[in-house]
Parts: structure tokens; sequence; C-alpha cells
């Protein structure tokens, strides 16, 4: 592997080298945090050999070459950055150092045959700098859903974007859909991994990684033992009235009228049991009219109430941290409808 310096990043360098340090030490194991955007982040350990595995399925799944050009735009703290740097020693690719920010192609001027974004880079990317996006040869995305839209305008680009879903347990993606082909949200297992339903969730059977099959919060609609539909997660599902809602099908359908970021979440309620809610960034940037909902959503669907906040509180790979934000609600939130 070969290391590429592209720009003055010295916190994402001293990540790099920090994690190369515990990756060539004489542990077996590497350290790893597990994402905390629905509580409390836990360590955990892994062993290399297994990281290696994930690594090489991915370059294979891929295509990537040796000593293709590749992107690290993430922080090596989180499970996509690590995978990416070890898909890199694994693969003999040369590794470009990238800005660990919001528009991580600004300075770009070379061919990137494969990169790793979060959603928010992508969307960056795509309305400041939508040329050299689509220079890249393939791009993966992970942690956390893509707007519709975005997808939309995706699906218009000569480009190869794929969705992946995973999670740090998994050393990174276990399932993948292409942007502008599985547009029904429907997900493939990678190779070797089997999908089964307990309580309509999600377990994931990886015997080259998990000692056991886990079983996640994320809710689906099981096709067969390889692919499956994402409806929403279970710890976020909201009982209101006696009817269960999941914010991210709610969530899908209002991004096309919202332009800033926002989830709909709850809070208690002495008649509903829950309230739903929608709560907003930055309210300045969008005039919301209840009219806007009804003309979308079904009438238990529509958010009791809306709260805008000057800023979300976000994880290290740019999730947002539902349960933290929603905390500031009460000291800094500002009702708007």
């Amino acid at each position: 592997m070969k290391l590429i310096e592209l720009f003055n990043t010295n916190i994402l360098n001293e990540e790099v080298n920090s994690f190369f340090n515990e990756w060539y030490s004489d542990s077996s194991w590497i350290s790893l945090m597990t994402s905390g955007s629905t509580g409390t982040p836990k360590k955990i350990e892994v062993k290399k050999s297994k990281m290696i595995i994930s690594a090489k399925k991915t370059n294979i799944h891929f295509g990537i070459s040796e000593n293709s050009n590749v992107l690290l735009c993430l922080s090596p703290q989180t499970i996509g950055g690590k995978m990416m740097i070890v898909r890199s020693i694994v693969g003999n690719f040369n590794l470009n150092i990238g800005q660990l920010n919001a528009n991580p192609l600004q300075e770009i001027d070379q061919k990137i045959d494969f990169c790793a974004m979060v959603p928010m880079q992508l969307i960056n990317s795509l309305n400041y700098n939508s040329e050299k996006l689509s220079k890249i040869g393939k791009i993966i995305i992970g942690g956390a859903p893509l707007p519709i839209e975005i997808e939309n305008k995706m699906s218009k680009i000569n480009i190869n974007v794929f969705h992946t879903f995973g999670m740090t347990e998994t050393l990174s993606h276990f399932a993948i859909r292409q942007i502008g082909v599985d547009r029904k949200n429907v997900y493939n297992a990678m190779d070797g991994i089997k999908f089964s339903l307990s309580e309509n969730k999600l377990i994931v059977d990886y015997p080259e990684i998990l000692d056991q099959p886990i079983v996640t919060n994320e809710i689906v609609n099981l096709i067969n033992d390889e692919q499956f539909e994402w409806i929403g997660r279970s710890d976020f599902a909201i009982n209101s009235g006696g009817i269960k809602i999941f914010p991210e099908v709610i969530e899908s359908k209002i991004n096309s009228i919202i332009q800033t970021p926002f989830f709909v979440t709850s809070k208690s309620d002495k008649y509903l049991g829950e309230r739903l809610i929608l709560v907003i960034e930055n309210s300045e940037l969008i005039q919301l009219k209840k009219i806007d909902f009804l003309n979308i959503l079904n009438n238990y669907e529509i958010p009791k109430e809306v709260f805008a906040l000057p800023e979300f509180v976000r994880t290290e790979s740019g999730k947002i941290n539902r349960l933290e934000t929603i905390n500031l609600i009460s000291d800094v939130g500002i009702k708007i409808l």
C-alpha cells in the first residue's frame, strides 16, 4: 500500500498513524467503539483476521484492483474509516488521505477509483462538486438513510453509488443496494451472509465474522434469506394512540419539503401515550405550513408539534444522535408549528 497525503490534514493524519500503530502492533485484536447513535457507545474487541476477511469481501465485490486510488475521508476512529485503511492494506491500494469534513472533494483533482462517505458528504459533493463526484469510479455510502431527492439526483448521474447496510459489530457492511438500480429499498446480502427474522427484526448470520447470529434493531420486510426491504428501527418506533409508527417512513415522505436536517420522534402524551413531533435543525431555512403535511402524510403520520434547534448533536460518524438531541428541546428548542 502506498500512502498519499493530499492536504494538510493533521488531525486525520494523526488518526491514521494511531490506527497504523495499533494494526501493526503484536496484538491480534483491535479495539472498536459502536456508533452510539441510539445510546451509549460501547467498546468491543475484534480480531484483525476478521477485519481482513471483511476487507477482502469488499474488494472482491466491488472489483477494486491492485494500485487503485482510494480516498479516505472518514475518521479512522469509526469503523468506516478503519475498514478503508484495512482494504487498502489488504488490496495494496494507493490510499489518498483527504479532508475530514463535510465537503471532502473540494480539493480533489486526480482520479479516484473507490471512496466511502456518509450521506452528508455525498450531498455536499453533489451540490458543490458534482463534476468531481462523477469522476469517482465507485462510492459506498453508509451511516444513515439517504433522502429520496438525493437518490433521484444520483440516479441521473453516470456514477456507481451503493448504499450500504451494516454495523460496527459486523465490521462494516453486510448488505448493499445500488442507487438508481434498486429503487425499492431492497438490500442484497454480501457473499456468505444469510438473513432471517425475529419479531420482524432482522437477524444477520455472518459466520465468518460473528460467533453467532446477531439480532438487530432493524425492522425489515424479509424477501428471502439474502434480501430484505428496510422499514425502520425498532428502537425509534412510536406507539401513538395504539398505532405503531416508524419515524423513518414519515421522514422518507417529507424530505422533499424540508431542505435542512430533521427527524421525527415523540414525547409523552397522557391521552395518546406518545405524541408525534418533528425536530428541525436551523428552521430559518424553511417555511412550513400544516397543509404541506396534509398533501403527503396520512392523518396519524402528521406531527402534532414542530420544534426547531440551532444545531443537532451528532456522532463521530456524522449520524444524528437522536437521544441527545431530543434532550436539547426543553432547553433551546423553539416551537414553530
